[in-house]
């Protein structure tokens, strides 16, 4: 009975996952702008998503892509001091039945779950961490940002659960049916399959050279005014 459950996934994984997941891809700050004491920004990814990428979604496989985004102050003759910092993370996984893309967004602040129903828009969702801020009290001091990209191969158990936690259906008294030995049993294989075929993750980063806050270009309606 193991074997005759084990083959078919196995085989299915394997097939569908020839090798190690490759590619590059770029990100960069599309925008640095001031208003009064607070920094403006945006970081996003410069292309498309690598090929390899986008066929291993279109299989089923789920991904996540993870947004960091960083100020730093820098100081002279000693240690650069973090100012603040944002996550934000895309949990991505499409269904080969309902040919539908279910994105589970996360920060700091919510949790949003997407239904898509293309590809281009799903790209147009993941590649960009949306629109930043940052309160900069000592606004002549040098400062830099910096931001990186990961993109992440998901077990199917984590990507069930977030979606889960999204819907409410995580308590102490009952979990839901992510745990029941099927699934389980399932999931096991599929994920020991993953890592079997080498799958490597895919990650960019990128720097800003220092500026001051007065130096940046004003955001459209500020007085620039302290």
């Amino acid at each position: 009975h193991i074997i005759s459950v084990a083959s078919p996934i196995l085989l299915f994984v394997l097939a569908i996952i020839p090798g190690a997941l490759c590619g590059a891809t770029d990100i960069e700050f599309s925008y640095v702008r001031a208003s009064n004491d607070t920094i403006l920004t945006e970081c996003a990814q410069v292309d498309s998503l690598p090929q390899r990428l986008t066929d291993y979604i279109d299989k089923g496989v789920p991904v996540s892509f993870e947004y960091r985004i960083e100020l730093w102050k820098a100081r002279r003759g000693w240690f650069d001091s973090r100012i603040g910092s944002f996550d934000l993370e895309y949990h991505v996984r499409y269904d080969t039945w309902s040919k539908k893309y279910t994105v589970v967004q996360i920060d700091q602040h919510q949790i949003i779950e997407h239904i898509l129903s293309d590809r281009r828009g799903l790209y147009d969702l993941v590649s960009e961490c949306g629109p930043l801020s940052f309160l900069a009290e000592d606004t002549s001091a040098d400062f830099y940002l910096v931001g990186t990209l990961s993109i992440k191969v998901l077990t199917l158990s984590s990507f069930r659960e977030v979606e889960s936690w999204l819907k409410g259906e995580i308590s102490g008294a009952k979990k839901p049916d992510i745990d029941s030995a099927g699934d389980k049993f399932g999931e096991f294989l599929f994920d020991a399959a993953l890592k079997i075929t080498g799958f490597e993750n895919i990650s960019a980063r990128t720097r800003t050279g220092d500026f001051k806050i007065q130096d940046l270009p004003l955001e459209s309606g500020a007085s620039g005014e302290p």
